[in-house]
């Protein structure tokens, strides 16, 4: 836990807008940070009950991926209760 606060805060410094996730299927891999209300949305969803915490922390996973298009970036806001 040391490790990945100490690296959070030289990221935080810079600006680099990457973390090392707390939490999540992503808890200890590089991700990109948003800067604004949207870093708040995923804690809240990742906080939520815990039958559904597994699907929403994948719906997030896949929301991170570098590679994730249009069709990935929308089945989490639709899982996440925002829809289209």
């Amino acid at each position: 836990m040391w490790y990945r606060r100490g690296v959070n805060q030289l990221l935080d410094r810079y600006s680099a807008g990457l973390r090392i996730a707390a939490e999540g299927e992503d808890m200890g891999r590089l991700v990109r940070v948003a800067g604004d209300d949207r870093d708040e949305l995923v804690r809240r969803v990742l906080d939520g009950a815990v039958d559904t915490r597994d699907e929403r922390a994948h719906a997030v996973s896949l929301f991170r991926t570098r590679t994730a298009g249009v069709p990935e970036k929308g089945e989490p806001s639709t899982r996440w209760g925002g829809g289209r």
